[in-house]
């Protein structure tokens, strides 16, 4: 079986910030609009027998604020496109508008859709791939978040909207020059400023790697990276600037691991029983909410995607 696990917000704002698309009645519609649109090409080019979409829960991460306060602070959606006479509240309470009309929408599409209080979508991802989804079955992750790259493995796939590519082992080995389970290691160091997660001063993606070439070749852990640094201290002043941010580090990648995600079992149980329900769908529901919000600019081919993925699932039923 293939699944098809996507981001929610981070699909949602990459369309939400750039599509100028409107309503018959003026209200902007770009991130819903765009998101569906994307989830109509993205059925269509991995044929998917099961969709998953994953929101942030309510509160975000609590667990991860409790490791660093200052997590995401301050973080704002920071649009392409503007409207005549947009607020900053207006945008605010559109974004939150067009969220809801989106989850009524992917309902009726027969996607399920997962979402835990004080959970990030990216844990749901990690612990779908890692511990809830057939260890056989074929797993395509659709975020833009370079995080989520630790994650691609022989059955699982990260296909990147931005990029529009597809990252696999070797594409992530080429492209970043490390084994995807020691990226985390990379984001560490060089830290996340849209997370407002600080990393090591003067290292980034190519400092770090050339820093630690064995990330490239085997599946290592902080104390190989600091025990590296500390027998080769002599010979770059970025070594030492490792050592004196040990604490840093460590706290990084208890932020940003998605091996052991940051869930409880009560969102955990919520995950395994979401994951496996049987997809609704409602053609008639579908149509009738496109027509309510003012969205027949919608792609025309939409229902013959649904269609397709609705036979898709009732031959796996």
């Amino acid at each position: 079986m293939r699944w098809l696990i996507i981001d929610g917000l981070n699909l949602f704002i990459r369309n939400f910030v750039v599509m100028p698309t409107m309503d018959r009645d003026g209200n902007p519609t770009g991130g819903l609009v765009g998101f569906v649109r994307s989830l109509k090409n993205l059925m269509g080019d991995n044929a998917p027998e099961r969709v998953v979409v994953c929101w942030d829960g309510e509160g975000g991460s609590r667990r991860r604020r409790g490791i660093f306060s200052e997590y995401k602070q301050g973080r704002k959606v920071r649009v392409n496109r503007a409207y005549d006479n947009e607020t900053p509240n207006d945008q605010a309470d559109n974004f939150g508008d067009q969220v809801r009309k989106l989850k009524r929408i992917l309902k009726s599409l027969g996607v399920i859709q997962v979402e835990c209080d004080e959970v990030e979508a990216d844990d749901v991802v990690a612990y779908l791939t890692g511990y809830v989804l057939p260890p056989d079955d074929e797993k395509v992750v659709v975020s833009s978040d370079r995080d989520l790259l630790q994650l691609v493995g022989p059955k699982v796939l990260v296909y990147s909207p931005s990029k529009k590519v597809y990252w696999t082992t070797t594409e992530v080995k080429e492209k970043t020059g490390v084994l995807p389970e020691n990226y985390v290691f990379v984001k560490a160091l060089m830290g996340d400023s849209s997370d407002n997660i600080p990393g090591v001063g003067g290292i980034g993606e190519k400092t770090a790697i050339k820093l630690f070439p064995f990330l490239a070749d085997r599946a290592s852990t902080l104390d190989e990276i600091l025990q590296h640094a500390e027998t080769n201290q002599g010979t770059s002043a970025k070594y030492k600037g490792v050592l004196a941010s040990k604490d840093r580090l460590a706290e990084n990648v208890k932020l940003m691991q998605l091996s052991s995600p940051t869930i409880s079992a009560q969102a955990a149980r919520n995950v395994r029983e979401r994951a496996f329900e049987t997809p609704s769908f409602s053609s008639t529901e579908l149509r009738l909410d496109i027509t309510r919000m003012g969205l027949e600019g919608l792609d025309a081919d939409l229902f013959g995607q649904l269609s397709a993925y609705r036979r898709r699932v009732e031959n796996n039923a």
